[in-house]
């Protein structure tokens, strides 16, 4: 399986410091969502197998949780990371086997469900060159209670 520490150190190989540093905000204040005391139970429940798709509802409330002032460029590989850990801990916890295939599919969820968000033929591209349409996700509404957490953890200087 695909760890989170070796996700993130393929990944911070090859960009700079200040863009690191960013990604490891954001990632964190994604995992403070995900495994805060408050929460944790209830996005589990509520991702019902479908960890990439509970991740990009996560990235995207960050994202506006920020008021856009989070670079797009943050969100799928804050969000992989994130995926990472979320699957590591189902896998731990014996909810769910993940392998390479498992951590992939999980991984296309989550990149199509936020690209979809900014580039709305995204879907028709991804259709168009792999032969397979892509069901439409309704919108997504973050919740309130989440939404104010993050937004400290965003604009703060803490990495």
């Amino acid at each position: 399986m695909i760890t989170s520490d070796v996700l993130q150190k393929a990944m911070f190989a090859s960009i700079g410091e200040e863009e690191q540093t960013i990604i490891q905000r954001v990632s964190l204040a994604g995992q403070k969502i995900l495994f805060g005391q408050k929460t944790h139970q209830h996005i589990f429940d509520s991702m019902n197998g479908k960890e990439g798709a509970g991740v990009s509802k996560i990235m995207l409330l960050l994202f506006d949780a920020s008021k856009a002032s989070m670079p797009r460029g943050t969100l799928l590989p804050a969000g992989a990371i994130i995926l990472a850990k979320v699957l590591e801990f189902t896998e731990k916890a014996g909810i769910k086997t993940v392998d390479e295939s498992v951590f992939n599919n999980e991984l296309q969820e989550m990149i199509t469900l936020i690209m979809d968000r900014f580039d709305k033929t995204f879907r028709d591209k991804i259709a168009k060159s792999t032969g397979k349409p892509i069901p439409e996700q309704p919108e997504q509404q973050p919740g309130q209670q989440a939404a104010q957490q993050p937004t400290g953890l965003i604009n703060s200087g803490v990495a």
